[in-house]
């Protein structure tokens, strides 16, 4: 049967899901795109400002479908990642399972 990924360092930490943006790395995609919205609202401002309402309208749309995308990105992973907790917590994992990781 195949290991299941838990990124809690069970070991070490009291709060298990502190961090869990820095170490778990499937999110980032959802943060990159909330990060290329706030971007594209610049844009859409600096457009608008100028008289560049074509440039403006465009930006604040691709500023709107970055954010909502990157933000289901970012619950999405955040739920699943629940759901391996609340898994774990029931089945708690074997004592070696991260033993791999904690020596590196």
């Amino acid at each position: 049967m195949p290991e299941q990924y838990d990124p809690t360092d069970h070991a070490r930490t009291t709060r298990p899901r502190m961090g869990e943006a820095m170490k778990d790395k499937r999110s980032l995609g959802g943060y990159a795109a909330m990060g290329l919205a706030v971007f594209a609202i610049a844009i859409c401002l600096g457009a608008a400002a100028h008289g560049m309402m074509s440039w403006a309208i465009g930006a604040g749309i691709v500023a709107a479908v970055l954010s909502v995308v990157g933000s289901v990105w970012v619950f999405a992973e955040r739920r699943h990642m629940g759901h391996v907790a609340r898994q774990n917590s029931i089945d708690p994992p074997s004592p070696g399972i991260n033993s791999a990781r904690d020596t590196a």
